[in-house]
């Protein structure tokens, strides 16, 4: 009989210590949040945005007065990240003219620029603008822009028919292929053209 105590005794133990090492690796393991930070840029109206992402770490310029948002898509792995001017969206669900970038974890550029331009060839009015080679911080990118008209806002029951240009810039760093989207419906296009120059200019990886 104390035999048997004993044997259960040692079980008990063994559970609880294993539970208490178990809850010690995960906070060992969990990484705290980090803030996301801004600063003033060295042109008048604009802060300077620095990713709160350690994986994918990059700052960039842009208007003072627009709105950031960034997270991590749990589906794929993919970070996305979006600066646009505030309660410019065309309807709910609509397109958001703007500043989107996403990182992905692949090496593939060549797959990703094929499946962006696959996804769009079949819109109305579908044409690449210009396919020009270049560079973002000092890395080879390739710069593809193109416009298409697309019914908005999306999923509503009434719609109207937009001219959407976007201009899409996709560079390999490291693990991931970064995809720099600047998209403008309609008029936006020539408004936001000096403010995508510079947003596409100020973008650097963090070392």
């Amino acid at each position: 009989m104390k035999k048997n105590i004993w044997i259960l005794l040692i079980i008990l133990v063994l559970i609880i210590g294993g539970v208490i090492f178990w809850q010690f690796q995960l906070k060992k393991e969990a990484v705290p949040p980090e803030e996301k930070e801004t600063e003033k840029a060295p042109i008048e109206g604009y802060l300077i945005y620095h990713s709160a992402n350690r994986k994918t770490p990059f700052s960039v310029f842009y208007p003072e007065e627009w709105v950031v948002e960034e997270e991590v898509l749990q589906l794929n792995g993919d970070l996305t990240f979006g600066i646009r001017e505030p309660d410019k969206e065309v309807g709910p669900e609509g397109f958001l003219s703007g500043f989107q970038l996403r990182a992905s974890p692949t090496q593939d550029i060549d797959g990703k620029v094929k499946d962006f331009i696959e996804f769009y060839e079949d819109f109305e009015g579908f044409q690449i603008v210009s396919d020009t080679e270049t560079t973002i911080d000092g890395y080879k990118a390739r710069e593809i822009s193109i416009s298409y008209k697309d019914w908005l806002p999306f999923e509503a029951p009434r719609q109207k028919e937009y001219e959407i240009t976007e201009t899409t810039v996709f560079v390999l760093k490291d693990k991931y292929v970064y995809r720099l989207n600047f998209g403008a419906v309609g008029e936006d296009a020539v408004r936001y053209q000096e403010i995508f120059q510079r947003m596409s200019e100020s973008f650097k990886f963090s070392r």
